[in-house]
Parts: C-alpha cells; sequence; structure tokens
C-alpha cells in the first residue's frame, strides 16, 4: 500500500525466484488485481486468496514492512516472528459460529 496523490493504493508484489541461493531477487509489481485497501486508525487489507496462489484449508505466513520513498524497510510488522494463520475452507464458517 501507498499513498499517491492523495489516495491510497495497494499492489500485489512478487519475487520473480524463490531460490534460496538468489536471496537478492527484486521484487516485481503486478498491479493491485482484485485486492482493497482503507484507512482510518487501523489499516484494512483484503486480499483474494486466489491471487496469492493459496487453496482452502492451506497454512500461510506473513509480515508487514513499510518502505520509505528510497526502498529502504523503516518498519517490520511482527517485529520478530511472522503472522501465521490457516485460509478458511468449506467449514470455516460452521467452525467459527457455533452457539
Amino acid at each position: 500500500m501507498r499513498h499517491d496523490l492523495g489516495r491510497l493504493t495497494g499492489a500485489f508484489w512478487d519475487r520473480p525466484s524463490t531460490k534460496p541461493e538468489r536471496p537478492g531477487d527484486p521484487w516485481v509489481e503486478r498491479g493491485p488485481g482484485g485486492a482493497t485497501v482503507a484507512v482510518g486508525s487501523v489499516l484494512e487489507i483484503a486480499l483474494p486468496l486466489k491471487e496469492l496462489g493459496l487453496t482452502d484449508g492451506r497454512p500461510v505466513a506473513f509480515f508487514l514492512a513499510v518502505y520509505d520513498d528510497s526502498g529502504a524497510e523503516v518498519e517490520r510488522h511482527p517485529e520478530h516472528r511472522l503472522i501465521e494463520v490457516v485460509t478458511p475452507d468449506e467449514l470455516f464458517e460452521a467452525r467459527a459460529w457455533r452457539a
């Protein structure tokens, strides 16, 4: 996400190579796709799982990084670990809404 000309925008970025021997490969922007972002006192992000290449019931781990205008990372959240979740499957709502 970034603030461009008074408007909040978001985009997906891919790393063309995930080979361990090439950790410095550059990230390439591929556009917003179906992602949406909103900000007030809380930042909200909606990412279509298909665009992330994820299927139902699979684990996913991520972090949020903040970069300055020169491309240098200035913050990472959480700082020392990943956020780990499992993508929703067909039973997600049934498990979440038991009474």
